[in-house]
């Protein structure tokens, strides 16, 4: 009877519980040494010796993901929009209440061409993006961000640090 009515709910719960119980047996020595560092929702680790970013372009980034994956990485790229896509997705969960994600546009593109690469999911805490109020369309950003997953086949990237080295030039009002 116990068995009978199990929802999904009931389900995640007791995945939950078991993952809680088993995870420090699945920790390794190389992680051991792992220091949360983030006040923000999701941890960003460190080590003792603090590791840098590596600096890679969008396209290698998404075409060699997994070579990343759970590692600092630095890029640069033209700001698109801030969007809701990917947000809320079970195998690579990022919660849209407190998170946003922001598009950048393709770099392969021509150039008469503004494509949004929606292949990178990039992903920012909602407090972060708020910071940034005079972020627009077409600003030059350059972001360091950690890959947590690689599902869909697309490269999913939690936000450390944004910046915005060029502002796009302004159109005259009329």
């Amino acid at each position: 009877m116990l068995f009978q009515v199990v929802t999904p709910r009931t389900l995640l719960t007791l995945a939950l519980a078991v993952f809680c119980f088993f995870q420090p047996a699945l920790t390794s020595q190389a992680t051991a040494s792992v220091v949360s560092t983030a006040p923000s929702q999701h941890a960003k680790v460190a080590t003792k010796a603090t590791v840098k970013p590596v600096a890679v372009d969008l396209i290698t980034l998404l075409k060699q993901s997994k070579t990343y994956l759970h590692k600092p990485v630095v890029f640069s790229g033209t700001f698109s929009s801030f969007s809701s896509l990917g947000l809320d997705y079970q195998s690579a969960f990022r919660d849209s209440k407190e998170n946003v994600a922001l598009l950048l546009f393709r770099p392969d593109a021509l150039p008469a061409h503004k494509i949004p690469l929606a292949e990178v999911k990039i992903f920012i805490h909602r407090k972060e993006s708020e910071k940034l109020p005079d972020l627009e369309t077409n600003d030059l950003v350059t972001i360091e961000a950690t890959p947590f997953s690689t599902a869909l086949g697309d490269v999913w990237l939690d936000v450390n640090k944004l910046t915005i080295t060029q502002k796009a030039p302004r159109k005259p009002k009329d």
